[in-house]
Protein backbone atom coordinates (compact mmCIF):
# COMPACT_ATOMS: atom_id res chain seq x y z
CA UNK A 1 0.00 0.00 0.00
CA UNK A 2 2.85 2.35 0.87
CA UNK A 3 4.50 1.65 -2.48
CA UNK A 4 1.30 2.57 -4.33
CA UNK A 5 0.99 5.79 -2.32
CA UNK A 6 4.62 6.75 -2.96
CA UNK A 7 4.28 5.99 -6.69
CA UNK A 8 1.10 8.10 -6.88
CA UNK A 9 2.77 11.04 -5.16
CA UNK A 10 5.83 10.84 -7.42
CA UNK A 11 3.60 10.75 -10.52
CA UNK A 12 1.64 13.74 -9.24
CA UNK A 13 4.75 15.85 -8.64
CA UNK A 14 6.22 14.90 -12.02
CA UNK A 15 3.04 16.02 -13.80
CA UNK A 16 2.99 19.29 -11.85
CA UNK A 17 6.65 19.92 -12.74
CA UNK A 18 5.99 19.33 -16.45
CA UNK A 19 3.03 21.67 -16.35
CA UNK A 20 5.04 24.43 -14.68
CA UNK A 21 7.92 23.98 -17.11
CA UNK A 22 5.55 24.45 -20.03
CA UNK A 23 4.75 27.92 -18.72
CA UNK A 24 1.48 29.81 -18.49
CA UNK A 25 -0.60 30.91 -21.42
CA UNK A 26 -2.01 34.37 -22.06
CA UNK A 27 -0.21 37.74 -21.92
CA UNK A 28 2.74 36.13 -20.10
CA UNK A 29 3.67 34.61 -23.47
CA UNK A 30 3.38 37.51 -25.96
CA UNK A 31 3.08 36.45 -29.57
CA UNK A 32 1.59 33.04 -28.71
CA UNK A 33 0.06 31.36 -31.76
CA UNK A 34 -3.10 29.25 -31.67
CA UNK A 35 -4.81 27.29 -34.42
CA UNK A 36 -8.44 26.30 -34.68
CA UNK A 37 -10.19 23.53 -36.56
CA UNK A 38 -11.37 20.20 -35.18
CA UNK A 39 -12.94 18.52 -38.21
CA UNK A 40 -11.74 18.33 -41.78
CA UNK A 41 -14.80 20.37 -42.76
CA UNK A 42 -14.00 23.17 -40.29
CA UNK A 43 -12.25 26.25 -41.68
CA UNK A 44 -8.77 26.54 -40.20
CA UNK A 45 -7.91 29.76 -38.37
CA UNK A 46 -4.69 30.99 -36.84
CA UNK A 47 -4.50 33.51 -34.01
CA UNK A 48 -1.80 35.53 -32.27
CA UNK A 49 -1.86 37.15 -28.85
CA UNK A 50 -1.10 40.87 -29.26
CA UNK A 51 -1.27 44.07 -27.26
CA UNK A 52 -2.31 47.64 -28.00
CA UNK A 53 -0.36 50.50 -26.46
CA UNK A 54 -0.83 53.86 -28.23
CA UNK A 55 2.00 56.37 -27.95
CA UNK A 56 -0.33 58.79 -26.14
CA UNK A 57 -2.41 58.07 -23.04
CA UNK A 58 -5.96 57.71 -24.35
CA UNK A 59 -9.15 55.97 -23.33
CA UNK A 60 -10.31 53.96 -26.29
CA UNK A 61 -11.18 50.41 -27.28
CA UNK A 62 -10.27 48.60 -30.47
CA UNK A 63 -13.41 46.68 -31.42
CA UNK A 64 -13.55 43.11 -32.65
CA UNK A 65 -13.35 42.85 -36.48
CA UNK A 66 -10.96 45.83 -36.69
CA UNK A 67 -8.16 45.45 -39.23
CA UNK A 68 -4.89 46.53 -37.62
CA UNK A 69 -1.19 46.98 -38.34
CA UNK A 70 2.05 46.11 -36.55
CA UNK A 71 3.16 49.15 -34.58
CA UNK A 72 6.49 50.40 -35.99
CA UNK A 73 7.08 52.74 -33.02
CA UNK A 74 7.31 49.87 -30.56
CA UNK A 75 8.77 47.58 -33.29
CA UNK A 76 8.54 44.48 -31.08
CA UNK A 77 6.38 42.20 -33.25
CA UNK A 78 3.76 42.09 -30.49
CA UNK A 79 2.21 45.59 -30.41
CA UNK A 80 -0.51 46.57 -32.91
CA UNK A 81 -2.16 49.85 -33.88
CA UNK A 82 -4.62 51.29 -36.41
CA UNK A 83 -3.84 53.17 -39.62
CA UNK A 84 -5.43 55.57 -42.08
CA UNK A 85 -3.12 54.46 -44.90
CA UNK A 86 -4.80 52.50 -47.66
CA UNK A 87 -2.96 49.24 -48.35
CA UNK A 88 -0.56 49.79 -45.43
CA UNK A 89 2.40 47.39 -45.73
CA UNK A 90 2.38 46.83 -41.95
CA UNK A 91 -1.03 45.09 -41.99
CA UNK A 92 -1.14 42.49 -39.21
CA UNK A 93 -4.59 40.89 -39.37
CA UNK A 94 -8.10 41.24 -37.95
CA UNK A 95 -8.95 41.41 -34.25
CA UNK A 96 -11.40 38.80 -32.95
CA UNK A 97 -11.60 40.39 -29.50
CA UNK A 98 -11.91 43.99 -28.39
CA UNK A 99 -8.81 45.47 -26.76
CA UNK A 100 -8.73 48.32 -24.27
CA UNK A 101 -5.73 50.59 -24.79
CA UNK A 102 -2.87 50.78 -22.33
CA UNK A 103 -1.53 54.09 -21.07
CA UNK A 104 1.95 55.39 -21.74
CA UNK A 105 4.60 54.99 -19.11
CA UNK A 106 5.72 57.65 -16.67
CA UNK A 107 6.79 61.00 -18.16
CA UNK A 108 5.32 60.01 -21.53
CA UNK A 109 7.74 57.14 -22.07
CA UNK A 110 6.62 54.28 -24.28
CA UNK A 111 5.63 51.14 -22.41
CA UNK A 112 7.40 47.98 -23.49
CA UNK A 113 5.45 44.75 -23.92
CA UNK A 114 7.17 43.45 -20.79
CA UNK A 115 5.76 46.43 -18.85
CA UNK A 116 2.21 45.41 -19.75
CA UNK A 117 2.28 41.74 -18.80
CA UNK A 118 -0.96 40.88 -17.00
CA UNK A 119 -2.72 44.12 -17.97
CA UNK A 120 -6.00 44.47 -19.88
CA UNK A 121 -4.61 45.77 -23.19
CA UNK A 122 -4.12 42.31 -24.75
CA UNK A 123 -6.33 40.46 -27.20
CA UNK A 124 -6.45 37.95 -30.04
CA UNK A 125 -5.54 38.75 -33.62
CA UNK A 126 -6.58 36.46 -36.48
CA UNK A 127 -3.85 36.20 -39.10
CA UNK A 128 -5.27 33.42 -41.26
CA UNK A 129 -8.70 32.08 -42.20
CA UNK A 130 -12.31 33.09 -42.67
CA UNK A 131 -13.53 35.91 -40.42
CA UNK A 132 -15.49 39.17 -40.34
CA UNK A 133 -13.91 42.58 -40.88
CA UNK A 134 -15.15 46.13 -40.42
CA UNK A 135 -15.60 48.20 -43.57
CA UNK A 136 -16.74 51.76 -44.27
CA UNK A 137 -19.68 52.54 -46.52
CA UNK A 138 -17.25 54.17 -48.98
CA UNK A 139 -15.12 51.05 -49.41
CA UNK A 140 -16.66 50.26 -52.80
CA UNK A 141 -16.62 46.46 -52.57
CA UNK A 142 -18.72 45.75 -55.64
CA UNK A 143 -17.65 42.16 -56.27
CA UNK A 144 -16.98 39.18 -54.02
CA UNK A 145 -13.33 38.22 -54.28
CA UNK A 146 -11.95 41.76 -54.27
CA UNK A 147 -8.51 41.98 -52.68
CA UNK A 148 -8.49 43.40 -49.14
CA UNK A 149 -6.16 45.80 -47.38
CA UNK A 150 -6.30 48.53 -44.77
CA UNK A 151 -8.49 51.54 -45.53
CA UNK A 152 -8.47 55.26 -44.78
CA UNK A 153 -10.88 54.79 -41.85
CA UNK A 154 -9.10 53.50 -38.71
CA UNK A 155 -9.97 49.84 -38.10
CA UNK A 156 -11.87 49.47 -41.39
CA UNK A 157 -10.65 47.42 -44.36
CA UNK A 158 -10.70 48.72 -47.90
CA UNK A 159 -10.30 47.43 -51.44
CA UNK A 160 -6.66 46.74 -52.27
CA UNK A 161 -6.00 47.83 -55.84
CA UNK A 162 -2.75 48.29 -57.75
CA UNK A 163 -1.66 50.49 -60.60
CA UNK A 164 0.08 49.40 -63.79
CA UNK A 165 3.41 48.86 -62.01
CA UNK A 166 1.90 46.79 -59.23
CA UNK A 167 1.82 49.40 -56.49
CA UNK A 168 -1.34 51.04 -55.09
CA UNK A 169 -1.36 54.76 -55.70
CA UNK A 170 2.21 54.72 -57.07
CA UNK A 171 3.53 54.68 -53.50
CA UNK A 172 5.94 51.83 -52.79
CA UNK A 173 4.98 51.72 -49.10
CA UNK A 174 1.46 50.63 -50.02
CA UNK A 175 1.87 46.94 -50.66
CA UNK A 176 -0.07 45.41 -47.79
CA UNK A 177 -2.58 42.99 -49.26
CA UNK A 178 -4.34 41.23 -46.39
CA UNK A 179 -6.65 38.72 -48.09
CA UNK A 180 -9.94 39.06 -49.94
CA UNK A 181 -13.62 39.81 -49.36
CA UNK A 182 -16.15 36.99 -49.49
CA UNK A 183 -18.98 39.53 -49.60
CA UNK A 184 -19.49 42.04 -52.40
CA UNK A 185 -22.20 43.81 -54.36
CA UNK A 186 -25.60 43.31 -52.72
CA UNK A 187 -24.04 41.83 -49.59
CA UNK A 188 -21.79 44.85 -49.19
CA UNK A 189 -24.68 47.27 -49.73
CA UNK A 190 -26.74 45.37 -47.18
CA UNK A 191 -24.16 45.35 -44.40
CA UNK A 192 -22.12 48.47 -45.08
CA UNK A 193 -24.76 51.21 -45.00
CA UNK A 194 -22.67 53.05 -42.40
CA UNK A 195 -19.04 52.99 -41.30
CA UNK A 196 -17.79 50.19 -39.10
CA UNK A 197 -20.06 47.42 -40.38
CA UNK A 198 -18.76 43.87 -40.52
CA UNK A 199 -18.69 41.63 -43.61
CA UNK A 200 -17.18 38.22 -44.46
CA UNK A 201 -13.58 38.01 -45.59
CA UNK A 202 -10.60 35.67 -45.72
CA UNK A 203 -7.49 37.04 -44.02
CA UNK A 204 -3.98 35.77 -44.80
CA UNK A 205 -1.32 37.77 -43.00
CA UNK A 206 0.92 34.92 -41.84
Amino acid sequence: MKKILVFTLITFFVLISVGLAAGPTGPNNPGEILGQGKLASDPHRTFRLVRWSPTAAVTHTLTADSIVIWDSTHDDGVTINVTTTSGDSRVAGVLVTAIVSGDTGLDGEINLASDDVGKVNWGWLQVYGKCNVNVASTSGISTAGYAMGTGITPGCAGVFSTDSIGQPGYLPNKVGIAGFFYDGGTEFAKYASTADQSIDCFVRCQ
